[in-house]
């Protein structure tokens, strides 16, 4: 066997042990990841979410339907997928930056603020951390003249979180845990795996990102 077919049996093998055996930790030099929701627990998941999202906002009139890049962009095509034709898909650049990971409060956008007057919107977002983003934007677009808002994640995070602002539906809920993949992210990093993994830093990872400002959700 040449080593190009040993190194893509062995990448073979390590997919099918992270999406297998949640409580296998992977090493990728810079952080071990522990998969918490694989790929197959996500898919089955979206559906139930996907009917109740169009249950509680009907399918009479259009909906527009919000995700928020970077994060959301994962779950969110996964979910507007399963959604009826008049969930109209855009997309929002917002972020909110601080020292590590704590945020520092303030939103910035890098797009206009949408001009949705008199319409329903959608927020669609990779997870709700300190609650600072969705509350942040749905606010905006309320103000805006938005006639109502309503916010999906794909995690509901309640370890920092900062108020009592809840999403309308998640797809999991966890307690605590530096979550990457599906959309999540260390830095930038990890965001493409297919799975949802509590990340544990060793020490040079820990050390590379002091300052490193992150998005905070």
């Amino acid at each position: 066997m040449t080593l190009h077919n040993i190194n893509r049996t062995q990448e073979a093998t390590e997919a099918m042990l992270l999406d297998s055996f949640p409580a296998t930790f992977y090493n990728s030099g810079r952080m071990n990841i522990r998969p918490l929701f694989s790929a197959h627990t996500i898919a089955d998941a979206l559906p139930a979410l996907a009917e109740a999202v169009a249950a509680q906002l009907g399918v009479d009139e259009p909906v527009r339907a919000f995700i928020l890049l970077n994060g959301g962009m994962w779950f969110g095509c996964d979910l507007l997928r399963l959604l009826p034709p008049r969930f109209l898909a855009g997309t929002l650049r917002v972020s909110s930056y601080g020292a590590e990971t704590k945020s520092s409060g303030k939103l910035a956008w890098h797009d206009p603020v949408p001009d949705c007057r008199g319409e329903r919107v959608l927020l669609i977002d990779d997870i709700l951390d300190t609650g600072l983003t969705l509350r942040n934007v749905a606010r905006t677009l309320l103000d805006a003249g938005a006639r109502s808002v309503h916010t999906v994640v794909a995690v509901d995070k309640k370890e920092r979180r900062l108020d009592d602002y809840e999403a309308d539906f998640s797809l999991f809920t966890v307690e605590s845990g530096f979550l990457v993949g599906y959309g999540m992210d260390w830095g930038g990093l990890y965001r493409n795996l297919p799975y949802i993994g509590v990340a544990e830093p060793d020490d040079g990872a820990a050390a590379g990102r002091t300052g490193m400002p992150c998005e905070a959700k």
